[in-house]
């Protein structure tokens, strides 16, 4: 493969858990360029060589199906489409906490991921989100404005979790209620 002289080959750096290969942005970040041989459970690092991670590429985890729980680090602001499609033994997925949107295609025909943590700093958490999604385990942090899932995905949930420093809703556990729990908003209706 020819490259030019102002590209760079991504970097390479080998964990425990996996490969990751990276570059460093021109503003001294590091972005995930791909993920190689994952099996189980993956940390992706906060920092590699003393530069925080702070991206994730497009389709940088898609069709990983040796990868079952992925746990991004708080570094993390920008993620790239399709990340973590395609990922068909995707159990577990926690996000950083500062990201501020979900986009459904992250997550597209990943369908086996039973928990999700989705970012403190998530303020909207909608339904169209979760099109390819069924999570048994939802948490839901203290951020959160305004909570729209639909009846698919309720029906799948078994436990919803919110963070206790929510100062708009409240739950149960099951259910989801407003702030003073006069008000039923929504439950996770698959509970055995």
């Amino acid at each position: 493969m020819w490259v030019s002289p102002n590209e760079k080959l991504p970097l390479r750096i080998q964990t425990e858990e996996a490969t990751f290969l990276y570059s460093i942005l021109p503003s001294g970040y590091v972005r995930i360029e791909r993920c190689e041989g994952p099996r189980g459970v993956v940390h992706i690092p906060a920092t590699i060589d003393g530069a925080a991670v702070s991206e994730l590429a497009d389709k940088s985890f898609s069709g990983l199906n040796g990868l079952e729980e992925l746990y991004c680090p708080p570094t993390i602001r920008v993620i790239g489409a399709d990340a973590f499609s395609n990922c068909r033994s995707l159990r577990v997925l926690s996000l950083p906490d500062e990201l501020t949107e979900l986009k459904s295609s992250w997550v597209r025909s990943s369908s086996s991921i039973k928990t999700l943590q989705l970012p403190q700093s998530l303020a909207r958490v909608d339904a169209p989100f979760f099109n390819d999604l069924a999570p048994r385990v939802l948490r839901i942090g203290a951020e959160a404005t305004e909570i729209d899932l639909s009846r698919r995905v309720c029906q799948h949930l078994e436990i919803l979790e919110l963070d206790a420093g929510n100062q708009h809703y409240m739950s149960d556990g099951a259910c989801l209620y407003n702030r003073d729990g006069s008000i039923l908003i929504m439950c996770a209706t698959g509970i055995r």
